[in-house]
């Protein structure tokens, strides 16, 4: 056992100390994360009595009538001269997850749009960069023990190499003789 003990223990560490000159001690690397974040200036817009840009009047088609037919329809005088005089204001909202939010609200008096406001605030997106140091090399000692119709006993060293290969050299005693191996695993989902 004294041999190849000694074998199995330079062997691990060799490579140990391989590892470590390949690999280094830790190795640097930037994880991006990307964010939306509402930016909290706002900007509100005023306008109070906007005149309109171009005003047209629409002739109505020319329809030819084959029988006329007349109809006495009422017309409520007060209701329309009322309905002329009504305020109406209106808050719509064009907001949107991509681009952010964008209210107006608006104020129509006598056919005639009097004040119009907007409060706007986009959406910025915003990008993260965090350092992570990985180690490249992490070294561990693992032992078992089996009981059955033998008793055995494993010790085991080595290590993990960059995050995602894990290599090491076993020793095992089952019942009377002695067994020695080596493993290697690969980390899946990192």
């Amino acid at each position: 056992m004294g041999k190849t003990f000694t074998y199995a223990l330079s062997a691990l560490v060799v490579g140990i100390f391989c590892g470590w000159l390949i690999g280094g001690r830790q190795e640097v690397q930037i994880k991006e994360s990307i964010k939306y974040v509402y930016r909290s200036a706002t900007k509100i817009d005023t306008d109070l009595f906007p005149e309109p840009i171009k005003v047209e009047r629409i002739d109505l088609p020319k329809l030819q009538y084959h029988d006329t037919v007349f109809v006495q329809v009422p017309a409520d005088t007060t209701a329309i001269i009322n309905d002329y005089f009504k305020r109406r204001e209106y808050n719509l909202d064009f907001s949107t997850d991509t681009t952010g939010i964008y209210k107006l609200q608006a104020i129509v008096e006598c056919n005639r749009l009097k004040s119009a406001s907007a409060t706007i605030i986009p959406l910025q997106r915003e990008v993260e960069n965090t350092v992570v140091k990985v180690r490249k090399f992490r070294p561990f000692v693992s032992g078992g023990v089996a009981i059955g119709d033998k008793v055995g006993a494993s010790l085991g060293l080595g290590g993990i190499i960059k995050e995602k290969h894990i290599v090491s050299v076993k020793a095992m005693r089952i019942g009377n003789g002695n067994y020695y191996g080596a493993e290697y695993g690969y980390i899946i989902g990192k």
